[in-house]
């Protein structure tokens, strides 16, 4: 699963820090709060797939670092705290949530207030003139009043743990990315459950070399997914990552290059099939002016899943993945951001090998004045995955596949109010609708009030 969680307190603290440092390098007489709206939406509107493993691990990973090196290095952001030679970050979040159907079901629907705290903290160490150490992490926690077994922690994807040692031309850097989620909403591929524990651990190395105009680089990584829900445990696999891209700055912000990977997964239960997948596709990063930004990359790749347990047969898939995304800075107060990306990741539900979906969203943020912001998220999904099942008969177990066809639409309206240079507040509405040709449909309604207070 790419990475994107939904948008918990700890979450939404962190982004819209990010985010702000992020534009005000592009436009610094700007406040923080019209530009704190965009990553709010980015999270709405973004999947949290694990398309084209090795990849979409790598790409994780860059949107990580991009987004602590704009934290950091952005002359708007807020001034850091040291302890001796360590710079270090500090944010709490607190807030509410009302939810009219928390099991995402068609009928049965649950309804719950949820009370949600979280802490994020950043920290960089210079070690030496050639290394420095740096740890990001946000973490959330849900308490479910209604369903107190539905309490979550939750720890975001873009935590992440590296060590760069920089040479002439280029870098080493080691690097363990992590994350703890529950929550499914974020699934469009998921309907009927309250949430699935899932833990992503991801550790392993970066070479980068930049000779002139040039850029390769050769990423490896060891991944392990698995679950702490016995219910869930056919999800427990590792994984291989090996990720070569080679680019060519054609301009001083646009490059054009290759990219292949390949990845190797082996579950623990033979539920799921092993597989190994190999893709290969070029990318673009293309600054099309000072305030357009566009980022394109699509290819082939094949998935290759061995026979299981289960009785489902060996398997190949041939298809494409493909992403286009245009972030706009319209005017000094307006921005907005479309994405559109069609991936196939490995599948969620027991007895499904793989989903493919394509995934569409477009978010809009108005900074209306220097302290209030308004924002409006639009997701449109819509996918497919085959499924197997057991049925039980007089004359013992049979097997049945079928496959799923599914879409879904979102929209996210909300508002903040910068109170004070480190203390916001923010208000936000989500619907979810689900459509099924498996009658596994939903709708669902939520509301949210928060609080970010940054040290």
């Amino acid at each position: 699963m790419k990475n994107r969680a939904p948008a918990s307190g700890a979450h939404i603290l962190d982004c819209f820090e990010q985010t702000r440092c992020y534009w005000r390098r592009v436009t610094p007489e700007k406040s923080s709060l019209g530009a704190g709206f965009i990553l709010a939406g980015m999270l709405f509107s973004s999947a949290s797939a694990q398309a084209q493993e090795a990849l979409y691990s790598a790409l994780g990973l860059d949107s990580a670092l991009a987004q602590h090196n704009a934290s950091n290095n952005s002359p708007g952001s807020l001034p850091q705290s040291h302890l001796g030679p360590v710079d270090f970050t500090l944010g709490a979040s607190a807030g509410v949530e009302e939810n009219d159907n928390i099991n995402l079901t068609e009928t049965g629907a649950q309804s719950d207030t949820i009370i949600r705290a979280g802490l994020t903290l950043g920290l960089v160490w210079p070690a030496t003139e050639q290394s420095e150490l740096s740890f990001n992490a946000a973490a959330d926690y849900a308490k479910y009043l209604a369903h107190p077994s539905d309490d979550q922690f939750e720890i975001s994807p873009g935590s992440v743990l590296t060590w760069k040692i920089s040479f002439e031309d280029g870098s080493l850097m080691f690097f363990d990315q992590f994350s703890e989620s529950q929550s499914v909403i974020s699934e469009a591929s998921v309907s009927g459950v309250n949430n699935i524990p899932r833990i992503d651990n991801t550790i392993g190395a970066r070479l980068e070399w930049q000779p002139g105009r040039w850029l390769f680089e050769l990423d490896c990584s060891y991944d392990n997914y698995f679950s702490d829900g016995a219910a869930y445990e056919y999800l427990n696999r590792d994984s291989e990552y090996l990720l070569i891209r080679a680019g060519h700055r054609v301009a001083e912000d646009t490059q054009l290059g290759l990219e292949v990977s390949a990845s190797f997964t082996k579950y623990e239960l033979a539920l799921q099939s092993n597989n190994t997948s190999y893709s290969v596709g070029p990318y673009l990063e293309w600054q099309l002016t000072h305030f357009i930004n566009i980022s394109v990359r699509g290819g082939y790749t094949i998935f290759a899943f061995d026979s299981n347990g289960e009785g489902q047969s060996a398997q190949n898939l041939g298809s494409y993945y493909a992403s286009l995304e245009l972030t706009h800075q319209l005017t000094q107060f307006i921005s907005q951001r479309l994405s559109v990306e069609r991936d196939i990741s490995l599948g969620l539900n027991q007895g499904n090998n793989y989903t493919e979906q394509l995934t569409a969203g477009y978010t809009i943020n108005w900074e209306a004045t220097a302290h209030l912001g308004l924002h409006l998220s639009l997701t449109y999904e819509n996918g497919n995955q085959p499924l197997t099942s057991e049925i039980g008969t007089s004359s013992g177990i049979l097997l049945s596949s079928q496959t799923e066809n599914y879409s879904r639409v979102g929209i996210s309206p909300g508002i903040s109010y910068q109170f004070t240079r480190k203390l916001a507040g923010s208000l936000t509405g989500a619907h979810w609708e689900r459509m099924s040709n498996l009658n596994d449909g939903y709708q669902d309604n939520s509301v949210s009030v928060q609080l970010n207070y940054t040290f």
